[in-house]
């Protein structure tokens, strides 16, 4: 069995900045809520995608609900995504992550050629 290590981005969309609190359990405007008012933000990872980009965000879902008590959707497609919805994939295997990157919406040249590396934006 081979085993590879993928550079990975992770990175979440939001009408709103980023914050520099990374975990808050109060609400201001510029958080990107992952949980606000019982309403999860949708992760969304592409089919295509290596395995590992599936587990994690399996493993995100699952780290929300275990703090929150509620379970954020897993998705595959892009209609019907929750308003917050965060994007994980990785470099060149998500056509989602690929676009907007050659959209210059996505930056990733801190993490382009990386192993083990992410990138947290709002978009």
């Amino acid at each position: 069995m081979k085993n590879a290590i993928v550079p990975c981005a992770v990175m979440i969309v939001a009408a709103h900045g980023f914050a520099q609190t990374l975990v808050s359990t109060t609400y201001q405007a510029d958080n990107f809520p992952l949980v606000y008012q019982r309403v999860a933000a949708d992760i969304w990872v592409d089919t295509q995608d290596y395995k590992v980009a599936q587990i994690a965000a399996g493993d995100l879902a699952a780290d929300i609900e275990r703090v929150r008590g509620i379970k954020p959707r897993v998705r595959s497609v892009g209609s019907g995504l929750a308003r917050q919805s965060v994007f994980i994939g990785t470099l060149g295997r998500s056509a989602t992550i690929d676009a907007l990157v050659r959209d210059g919406k996505l930056n990733v040249d801190s993490i382009r050629g990386q192993w083990e590396s992410f990138l947290i934006d709002v978009v």
